[in-house]
């Protein structure tokens, strides 16, 4: 499994200090952005802020905005490799996936715990990277796991033969898992994801480690200096 941690913040400041922990650790680093509308939360979502930072890590872009079609250009920056959008969030699914892959992006489907997975039957997956599958609701951080959403994992293998539970990837960080090569529609979830519920997952053939609330809520009190050393710890725990 991947481990991407993600990072939900009202301001930039906050985005920045993130990523700054996250440098060296690992490939690819999520950033949550919430309008407001699509869900209660609010956060930062300013793509120029970027230039503000000299080095980046990969990023991927998880949209929880209203008609995501509306802004994914805004995100069309050299350090964005994936962005994702939530199916619940358009009536244009079609058009955000093409949008993406114009931008020579992966693209990644959410899809709500209450969401039947009925609403990605009519999506061609030959333009769809991932399946990521929130495992809370999403906008908020500290939200505990839903494990109804295991059973509906298994369940999307059956509906979509496409989703290969086994894809692997070619260029991860020592606190990411797995390093070989593979193809196939990768399945990611989440949010709720701890120590005790991650072996469930390897289990089932997730591929993606999202969360928010596990690495930051055990990094608070943690001298700054320690921090690096406490994220890796946090990481292996999960693998």
């Amino acid at each position: 499994m991947q481990i991407i941690p993600a990072i939900l913040e009202k301001d930039f400041e906050g985005v920045k200090d993130k990523i700054e922990l996250c440098q060296g650790l690992f490939d690819m680093v999520q950033i949550d952005i919430c309008d407001g509308i699509f869900v209660p939360n609010t956060t930062w979502q300013n793509p120029g802020d970027f230039k503000k930072i000299s080095t980046l890590p990969d990023l991927e872009i998880h949209l929880m905005v209203n008609t995501p079609e509306k802004v994914i250009s805004e995100w069309n920056l050299p350090q964005v490799k994936r962005i994702i959008f939530h199916i619940e969030a358009t009536d244009k699914p079609l058009e955000a996936l093409n949008l993406i892959k114009q931008m020579k992006k992966e693209t990644g489907i959410a899809i709500n715990p209450n969401t039947p997975l009925d609403r990605l039957k009519s999506i061609p997956l030959d333009l769809v990277d991932e399946i990521l599958f929130l495992g809370v609701e999403p906008g908020f951080s500290g939200q505990k796991f839903q494990e109804s959403i295991l059973e509906k994992i298994r369940e999307s293998k059956k509906i979509f033969p496409g989703v290969n539970p086994h894809t692997k990837f070619p260029h991860q960080n020592l606190w990411c898992g797995d390093k070989s090569f593979g193809v196939g529609v990768k399945i990611g979830i989440d949010g709720g994801v701890t120590p005790e519920i991650s072996p469930k997952l390897k289990e089932i053939g997730v591929n993606l480690l999202n969360d928010v609330s596990y690495f930051w809520k055990n990094l608070k009190d943690v001298p700054e200096g320690l921090k690096k050393d406490k994220l890796k710890e946090l990481c292996k725990a999960l693998l």
